[in-house]
């Protein structure tokens, strides 16, 4: 072990120095260490659950864990938008709840990109494919919109409920969060 290294050693022990230092180019939020910042999905879940009557709760929302790898791989091959890649976090919130007595079905999406350049590509190439329905065998209808440095994608299986098309149709305008970018 060279000097360098016992010395780097002893100052990270007597500091008391664990895994807080942040990435290079990550801004301090001012959140306190091991809380994570808050997303934007977590103020749109909340919107999409009192517009259409869900109960929900932050346990449903997958932050980079297996669920949300799953989903963000599914998306990669439905959407084919390879912008989409460049995302620095993924979150998903999947929700079949009975409203009025009818199932009744939203998911939320949200990619979030360090740079302000990546969501506006993200964002363009997804508005370029042309299409709001994923290629799957129920009726899905998507739509995306921005908040802060997120790119958000609300779909759901049942689009024909009045509640739902109503959220569909307002959430970009209305959901909650800043529509400024960070980053540029």
């Amino acid at each position: 072990m060279s000097v360098a290294r016992v010395v780097l050693w002893i100052v990270l022990v007597a500091v008391g120095c664990r895994a807080y230092a942040r990435p290079v180019g990550e801004r301090d939020t001012g959140a306190k260490r091991g809380q994570p910042k808050p997303r934007a999905i977590s103020e749109v879940v909340q919107y999409c659950a009192d517009r259409v009557g869900f109960v929900v709760s932050e346990q449903d929302i997958h932050q980079d864990d297996a669920v949300a790898r799953e989903q963000a791989t599914f998306l990669d091959r439905d959407l084919k938008v390879p912008a989409l890649r460049r995302r620095t976090a993924f979150a998903f919130a999947n929700f079949i709840q009975t409203v009025d007595g009818e199932r009744v079905h939203v998911g939320i999406v949200e990619y979030t990109f360090r740079r302000c350049q990546d969501l506006d590509a993200a964002a363009d190439a997804l508005a370029k494919i042309g299409r709001s329905n994923f290629n799957v065998a129920a009726l899905s209808i998507f739509r995306s919109f921005r908040r802060e440095n997120t790119l958000l994608i609300l779909f759901s299986e049942t689009p024909f409920h009045p509640k739902v098309r109503a959220l569909l149709d307002s959430a970009a305008q209305q959901a909650p969060g800043s529509l400024g970018c960070e980053g540029r």
